[in-house]
């Protein structure tokens, strides 16, 4: 019996209207995109340039302040996101690869039994 055989049948219908097949598990090339998006998007938030903020001229205006204190808020906040988002694809890209050598191992002793 395979693990797939247990699935109730709505869940094989709504898996083959979106991928055309049932899939049993998550494909680790799947996983390594989510990492690289997070990494990418992680220095794109990095590279988020607020220093026009900071450098707003006017006359002693609230809207000039909020700008000014916007930068200096804003910053810190920005940096903390960026490396949040590269830090979380890092560490699910080394989850995929231990769990990739894992699952191939486990396979490798599976495979290797004698059959009955």
């Amino acid at each position: 019996m395979s693990p797939s055989d247990l699935v109730p049948d709505f869940v094989t219908k709504t898996a083959d209207s979106i991928y055309g097949v049932l899939r049993f598990g998550v494909d680790p090339d799947e996983i390594t995109s989510m990492a690289t998006c997070w990494r990418t998007q992680g220095s794109a938030v990095a590279d988020i340039e607020l220093g026009a903020l900071s450098a707003a001229t006017g006359s002693e205006s609230s809207v000039v302040a909020a700008l000014h204190s916007a930068h200096s808020a804003a910053s810190p906040t920005l940096a903390s996101v960026a490396t949040r988002l590269r830090t979380l694809g890092n560490h699910l890209q080394t989850f995929n690869d231990s769990t990739t050598a894992g699952d191939a191992s486990a396979a490798a002793s599976l495979r290797s039994l004698v059959e009955r």
